[in-house]
Order: C-alpha cells, then structure tokens, then sequence
C-alpha cells in the first residue's frame, strides 16, 4: 500500500499555465501634470494599467509591451509618444513639454500582450507565478485627459538645497541636484578620467557603506540628476523580524534577508 501511494503522488502532473489561456481584460489610466502648466514648461506623464505583469520579479520575468500616448495640440495638428515598455509594477513615466498655448489632450493606449514569462529567474520562478504564462492580456485604452497651457509660466518645484554640514551616501533620487557633491572616485579608474570634471571632491575621510544590500539613488558626476535602483519594486527589509526591525548587538546589525536570490541571516 504504501508503495502505491508514493507512486502515484509522483504520477500526478503539476499544473503550470491555465489550459485554456485566460485572456483578461485590461483598465489604463492616464495622468498628465502640473495642470495648468506654462507654454515650453516639461509636464510629467504617468502611465499605468490596473494590473501589473504577473511574472514581473525584480529584473525578470515580463513587462507591459505597446504603451503609446496619442496627444491631440491646440491647433489640431496630432502627436504619438511611444512605443514603452512598462516597469514590474505595469508603469510608465515621461516628461512632455508643451510648445502651444491652449488645450491639449492625451490618450494612453495599450496594445495588449501576451506572457512569455521571459526572462526567467535563476532558480525558476516563485510561488507559481509561472501559471500566467501564455495568458493575454487584452488592449485598452484611457479616457482622454486635457492640459490647459497658459502663456504665464507656473512657478517651479522648489528643490532641496545642497547640503551645508555632513552628509551620507546613497543621496536619495528625490534630492535633484546633488550630483554635484556626489563625485566619483579621484583616481584613473574613476567614470570621468583622471580628475573629477563635474564635482567637488570631500575633504575629509569618510565611511560609505560596510555591507551593501541594495545599490541605488543619484550617480552623480556627468550624470546630472538621472538615479537607478536594482532592488525589487516592494521589498521588505529586514523580514521575518516584525516590527521589532533589525537586531544589533555590540554595534553589529543582524538582519534576515528574503528577497531572491538572496536568502538567510547577514
């Protein structure tokens, strides 16, 4: 008896996609601003659908493909940004600069798409995402959104000033602009030659980091204000330990990492 069970529970197949494929409907949202806005003043463009691609994980797996955004111009004359590819949370955001003055309207259109779930994660994927595998995702399109451009310029986002005492790195993204205190390292192998050409260097010695668990924020140097990010969309730092957070113990953080490929206590 026993060596029947154990047969047939290595007999039984495992699921792996949806037989037949679904094919889903799809909601997209669309927003445009500051609204109203000065003529030649840049407006952000926000791009998002109701639902994100359900393989996305960390750099893997699939993202949104045929994002465009029709925009109709004040004297009628018609516009396309695109074609995007959205980011893991099934996203996207560019900037628009209005050369007219009156009303503008955008409309985000998706073309629809179907799951590949390319490309796929060391190890396989987790917690079965791979069943949406082959399942279509089904076109959509916004409702339209007016820009109202006014020949008076808006007054501009107030930026955070560049720091006058000590400071850290990472610089967080949102402090555009600090770049120019974020110089990379003074020797050859630095990105900018054999000197800094765009910044200051400190002046005093400094600790960046003892252990890195995710690299991110403003580069710095020629790179003017553009940041990265390589961790996951939602991660949980310090897992598995409540509210409590992290332990430190004799000025040492202890801390449980569960975002893959890392696992375990550092």
């Amino acid at each position: 008896m026993f060596l029947a069970l154990t047969f047939s529970c290595f007999a039984l197949p495992l699921a792996s996609a949806h037989y037949p494929a679904w094919e889903v409907e799809t909601f997209a949202y669309i927003a445009v601003g500051p609204n109203p806005v000065g003529v030649n003043q840049p407006v952000g463009v926000n791009l998002w659908l109701n639902v994100y691609p359900p393989t996305a994980v960390g750099g893997y797996g699939d993202r949104w493909d045929g994002f465009t955004v029709d925009i109709t111009k004040p004297d009628g004359s018609k516009e396309t940004l695109g074609p995007f590819t959205s980011d893991p949370v099934g996203g996207y955001w560019t900037s628009y600069t209005p050369t007219q003055v009156g009303t503008y309207t955008f409309v985000f259109k998706f073309a629809g798409d179907k799951l590949t779930g390319q490309p796929v994660p060391p190890g396989g994927y987790f917690f079965g995402s791979d069943v949406y595998i082959n399942d279509t995702y089904k076109a959509s399109q916004s409702a339209p959104v007016t820009l109202t451009v006014q020949e008076q310029p808006i007054e501009t986002y107030a930026e955070t000033p560049l720091p006058e005492g000590y400071w850290t790195r990472p610089i967080n993204a949102v402090n555009h602009g600090w770049w120019e205190v974020a110089g990379n390292y003074l020797g050859r192998a630095s990105l900018t030659g054999t000197y800094p050409k765009y910044t200051k260097g400190p002046e005093s010695a400094h600790i960046m980091w003892t252990r890195e668990y995710w690299s991110g924020g403003i580069m710095g140097d020629q790179f003017g204000d553009l940041s990265y990010y390589d961790g996951l969309s939602y991660e949980g730092y310090w897992g598995g330990l409540g509210a409590a957070g992290g332990i430190i113990i004799n000025g040492r953080l202890y801390y449980n990492v569960q975002t893959p490929p890392r696992y375990g206590w550092y």
